[in-house]
């Protein structure tokens, strides 16, 4: 088993290039380190190109501006709690708009974001790409862009202060610690508040990003028309990159399946043309991905489709009755009415 594409670590220096035969070693430094997705060099899916979201370097970049401001907003690299440093953030924003802009890819596949298991600035950076992609799609001009993307590279900045040993608890909270848990977007917001270099809309979507449009979030269980229209997509990007993501009280949840639980808080939970929108630009069945149809065939996803994210181009090449198929066929599922996904096999 050979490696599909190259692995960074959180630095950026290479820890794994494309090629390379993973041993039990190589699997089990992976797993110590926190990557716990690659792709891996499979013959029946060698021609597909894999073309990252955004470069290493903007990941990398962005990860550590989120990282030195949110350390310096709750006090850790100071005496006492202290003014960001924005610009490194604003450009952060600006390369990671720039690159989405440029590439023009509408469709994220899982892959796109799970690097590392670094979750408190991961998932910030990964939110912040989720959100500009629709802010794009929307056409968004350059200052709602930055302001959007800052408010998602800090919705959870208010995290900070609360102790480790309750953000990765594995078990169940007890009423103090989620009373803790409940408090960050308001802590969030305090920690902002006087920063003149953050602009106030980033600082509503610290506060605002688990408010829910059916008044059922906090901090003010705010409803409809009360939640900034940013809240509401750092509501489904904050929901989604959280599902999708290995926690220590459970594991991840497949594309897939945290699809189908986002469509089905749509119209209550979370605003329904947000949902809409988030969905045109998230692929339920990435790249790489085994499914079973309903033919009973196995296939691999090979493609992607823009207009229809959940039917894909896939490779079929075992049949119903467990028999490799050989020569193997492709099927481009948008064309096929009668044939659908049943499930995913891995």
């Amino acid at each position: 088993m050979r490696l599909g594409k190259s692995i960074y670590g959180p630095d950026g220096k290479l820890l794994l290039g494309i090629g390379i035969e993973l041993t039990d070693y190589y699997i089990q430094r992976l797993l110590d380190l926190g990557v716990f997705m690659i792709y891996i060099d499979d013959p029946l899916t060698r021609d597909v190109e894999i073309e990252p979201l955004i470069d290493e370097e903007t990941r990398l970049k962005a990860v550590n501006a989120v990282k030195k401001a949110l350390l310096l907003a709750s006090g850790t690299m100071k005496d006492k709690r202290g003014i960001l440093e924005a610009s490194g953030l604003v450009e952060a924003v600006d390369m990671i708009t720039d690159e989405l802009a440029t590439k023009k890819r509408t469709l994220i596949s899982v892959l796109d974001l799970k690097c590392y298991n670094n979750y408190t600035y991961e998932h910030s950076v990964n939110c912040c790409v989720l959100g500009l992609i629709m802010g794009i799609n929307s056409s968004y001009n350059e200052f709602k862009l930055r302001n959007l993307g800052l408010g998602l590279l800090l919705h959870d900045i208010g995290k900070m202060l609360i102790p480790n040993e309750i953000l990765n608890k594995p078990g169940t909270l007890d009423p103090f610690e989620f009373k803790q848990i409940m408090a960050h977007p308001q802590n969030g917001y305090r920690l902002l508040q006087h920063d003149d270099s953050i602009p106030p809309v980033a600082r509503i979507i610290c506060l605002q990003h688990h408010e829910r449009c059916d008044g059922s979030g906090y901090p003010r269980s705010l409803a409809g028309d009360s939640i900034h229209e940013f809240s509401k997509i750092a509501a489904v990007v904050d929901v989604y990159d959280a599902l999708t993501s290995d926690r220590v009280y459970r594991r991840a949840y497949r594309p897939h399946q945290a699809v189908a639980y986002i469509k089905a808080q749509s119209g209550h939970r979370f605003d329904n043309y947000t949902v809409q929108g988030f969905l045109k630009h998230i692929a339920p069945y990435p790249l790489g991905t085994t499914v079973r149809l309903t033919t009973g065939d196995e296939a691999v996803v090979v493609a992607l489709n823009e207009k229809a994210p959940d039917r894909p181009t896939v490779r079929l090449f075992r049949d119903k009755f467990g028999t490799d198929i050989d020569p193997v066929q492709e099927i481009d599922l948008s064309k096929e009415e009668n044939v659908h996904i049943l499930e995913v096999v891995s």
